[in-house]
């Protein structure tokens, strides 16, 4: 969804095997910190949404990753995969929340634009 123009663009989002770039591969960054072989950062615990979790930071190949562990079962629930900053600002940014074994709502897998929202494709989009 683009909230401030109330459209909505439809993309891919698989996995591939062949790996690439996190902002081509959405899910690199799991293989990124299971294979990371250099420092981590380990950060002050803190509540997340009712958690106690504790933080690990790594940077790899230009990109800073943050993961949020829940303390008690060892499983992530937070993740955070920044490039680096350029001129002051971040050419790509992912932000999510994890959860394990949750019952998905139909919803999510609705492929219709939401009321009030105009359905785009990526051409339209690029040729603005």
């Amino acid at each position: 969804l683009i909230s401030q123009a109330k459209m909505a663009m439809p993309f891919e989002f698989a996995a591939s095997e062949e790996g690439g770039l996190p902002e081509e591969e959405f899910l690199s960054w799991m293989d990124t910190i299971l294979e990371h072989d250099g420092d981590v950062i380990l950060l002050a615990s803190k509540n997340i949404n009712n958690v106690f979790a504790t933080g690990y930071e790594i940077y790899e190949s230009g990109m800073t990753i943050t993961l949020w562990v829940e303390s008690a079962s060892q499983l992530p629930i937070s993740l955070r995969v920044q490039s680096d900053v350029l001129n002051g600002q971040t050419a790509f940014e992912f932000n999510a929340d994890l959860r394990f074994n949750g019952i998905l709502d139909e919803t999510l897998f609705d492929i219709n634009a939401q009321e009030g929202y105009q359905l785009v494709s990526a051409e339209q989009e690029d040729a603005r």
